[in-house]
């Protein structure tokens, strides 16, 4: 845990540090939302399909590498019988990306590392009682994606990623006097739109806008 807090820490220096460079070049602020697909611990038919979205922030620091940072949030659901649960994720991750760009089309892939927080909601309709459970995990990711510049401020496209984390654990109250631990992996696969919108299109040189 330590190498991956230490490696983490590494990763986000970097994205502060390199809008320095002295080239500028088109940084964009998106938003995604989609569908999010269990996988691992969370897959097969117990946990249903869930929604996710992230708000990015993609600085270029040559003309077809650039890094992402991200906060995003994806949900799912199980149920059985009396009993509900919904698993809340909220990733922080940075990312780099190379693009491959034909006039207005773009075609990017990538990965990166975050921090994975998740929350554990259970709940007993029988008798009527709830509770819930924190942890936080370390994990990475692959994406995909495409990208077309409707304008040259406003930018429409579709991304993929492939989510992979560690074990959350969460000790929850079943009830009255009753505690389990639930284990699972927060692994799973997001397919998103997004969109750059024109107001949020701008350009670094060092540290100051031009």
């Amino acid at each position: 845990m330590r190498r991956s807090s230490a490696l983490l820490v590494l990763v986000i220096s970097l994205f502060f540090i390199l809008p320095g460079a002295a080239f500028a070049q088109n940084n964009k602020i998106e938003f995604k939302y989609g569908n999010f697909i269990p996988a691992g611990d969370l897959g097969g038919d117990d946990w249903d399909n869930g929604t996710g979205g992230e708000v990015s922030y993609t600085f270029m620091t040559m003309p077809k590498v650039g890094i992402q940072g991200s906060f995003g949030r994806y949900t799912t659901e199980f149920e059985e019988g009396y009993a509900s649960a919904t698993m809340t994720v909220t990733p922080l991750t940075v990312s780099v990306l190379g693009f491959m760009n034909a006039d207005r089309f773009h075609l990017y892939g990538g990965g990166g590392v975050g921090y994975y927080f998740a929350k554990f909601d259970y709940d007993q309709d029988f008798t009527d009682y709830s509770d819930s459970g924190e942890d936080k995990v370390f994990g990475y990711h692959l994406m995909v994606g495409m990208e077309f510049d409707v304008t040259d401020t406003f930018l429409v496209g579709l991304e993929g990623k492939l989510v992979q984390t560690g074990k959350a654990r969460f000790k929850v109250k079943v009830d009255a006097g009753y505690t389990e631990t639930y284990e699972a992996n927060l692994d799973g696969n997001l397919y998103m739109a997004k969109a750059r919108l024109p107001f949020l299109s701008f350009r670094f040189k060092g540290l100051r806008l031009i």
